[in-house]
């Protein structure tokens, strides 16, 4: 062959060999998507708490990303991505530091993010006991609210010596010292009363008085408002227009998105399930009757408080009757975020693991789990029911949990409580057949 033609070929060899470019060559490395936010040590909640953390995971490939959680037994954890939040809840009977495992990959690789949790105790803190002249006397269905941190604060009841007496006498419990601090009722003072239910307005130093009942056992239809200051209770009456009939062992609350406040149920001359909502108009309320086509049935001496997050009335047991009382046993809601309002049935009261119904014991709202709390009551109006309890009011998530703690305060029926918001509750006074009861009791958590 002449070396032209071995010239030629060579030629069209080179032109059809592929050129190989440094980018062509270079591997193709993919970025591990990133959780943004993670926390930056770990976290700390109570046995029935709830918990929620910002979760915003990014690609900076572009990659679709997909999440997995590893959740150890005694803790929930859901995702909702499209709000960028994590939310953890602890069960009861599961102390202690256990992780959690986030699992975010694009497909490809995937990363691991380990969150540690600390799961602290639900336990009875501590009793404070006293028989001083200096301090309130032995009383049932008194109005009890959360002043300021570390500050509780007294008003009525009614009392033992004899049976029946009515108090209008304020006091205030400094959750420290565990000291009592005589208050001085100033203003438009309301007559002695046992069951004037309270709703305290949220970050203010103002609550709402309605109802309650008389030494005669005679039931009233009076709203007040309670300022507290340092060493006094100031007090207004409320022009009402279209109020609700008089009552006693009712629910009161105070919406505070609608400024408005709610009445459910209670007695009057029989067991009342009607439903008020009364809009705040500086001082005066005008009332309407909610119309609802269906509510709980009529019951009084029940078990409520207001999830104020979720704008919820819940209400659970009471008695239906006098003699013998009939105590309910279902849970319901009132949804205070539609107009009107209705109410919905949650439980109604025949699952395993619910507790006996009963009347006149302590419910407290917590918002931390959100629960209500529930100790003592009585189911035959002559005996009180052990044990505390704690209703699971998270939506969709709604049970009941029986917890056995150490330390548990001697059982009663028409005691009251308050809690801080934070997981602390306080409760105490109340009486059995044997007894009445001068006390503060603390429930909360515990790091020992």
């Amino acid at each position: 062959m002449g070396w032209n033609r071995w010239a030629a070929l060579l030629s069209v060899m080179a032109l059809s060999t592929p050129a190989c470019t440094p980018d062509e060559t270079k591997e193709v490395v993919n970025t591990l998507p990133e959780w943004t936010n993670p926390p930056a040590g770990q976290l700390t909640l109570g046995e029935g708490q709830s918990l929620q953390i910002p979760f915003t995971v990014e690609d900076a490939d572009g990659d679709s990303v997909t999440t997995e959680l590893t959740v150890p037994m005694g803790l929930e954890v859901e995702k909702d991505e499209a709000a960028g939040q994590l939310f953890f809840h602890a069960a009861y009977g599961t102390p202690g530091v256990v992780t959690v495992e986030i699992r975010v990959s694009d497909g490809k690789d995937p990363k691991i993010y380990p969150v540690d949790v600390e799961v602290l105790p639900l336990v009875w803190l501590g009793r404070t006991t006293w028989m001083d002249a200096e301090a309130p006397e032995a009383r049932e269905h008194g109005a009890l609210a959360l002043d300021e941190p570390g500050r509780l604060v007294l008003f009525g009841g009614s009392g033992y010596t004899p049976y029946g007496e009515v108090f209008n006498d304020g006091w205030a419990f400094d959750t420290t010292s565990h000291a009592w601090t005589g208050l001085t009722a100033e203003g438009q003072v309301p007559e002695g009363a046992g069951s004037r239910r309270i709703a305290h307005v949220a970050q203010t130093k103002e609550a709402y008085l309605f109802g309650g009942y008389s030494e005669t056992g005679g039931t009233n239809k009076e709203l007040y408002r309670m300022t507290v200051g340092e060493g006094s209770l100031q007090f207004q009456e409320v022009t009402q227009t279209n109020a609700p009939p008089s009552r006693a062992l009712h629910a009161l609350v105070y919406d505070a998105v609608a400024k408005r406040l709610v009445v459910f149920g209670g007695f009057g001359f029989k067991p009342l399930n009607d439903t008020w909502v009364g809009t705040v108009e500086g001082d005066s309320v005008v009332w309407t009757k909610l119309v609802t086509d269906v509510a709980p049935s009529p019951r009084y001496g029940f078990f409520y408080g207001l999830d104020e997050e979720r704008r919820r009335l819940i209400v659970w047991s009471g008695a239906q009757d006098t003699n013998p009382i009939n105590p309910a046993q279902d849970v319901w809601a009132l949804d205070l975020n539609v107009e009107p309002p209705v109410w919905k049935l949650l439980l109604d009261g025949t699952a395993a693991g619910t507790p006996p119904g009963r009347r006149n014991g302590v419910g407290i709202f917590d918002p931390t789990g959100p629960r209500l709390a529930v100790f003592g009551g009585t189911a035959d109006g002559a005996t009180s029911e052990p044990g505390l309890w704690m209703f699971d009011a998270r939506p969709g998530h709604e049970h009941w949990d029986q917890v056995a703690r150490e330390d548990e305060p001697p059982i009663r029926s028409s005691a009251f409580g308050v809690t801080d918001g934070t997981g602390k509750m306080w409760m105490g006074f109340g009486n059995t057949a044997q007894a009445a009861y001068s006390d503060i009791v603390e429930l909360g958590y515990s790091k020992e």
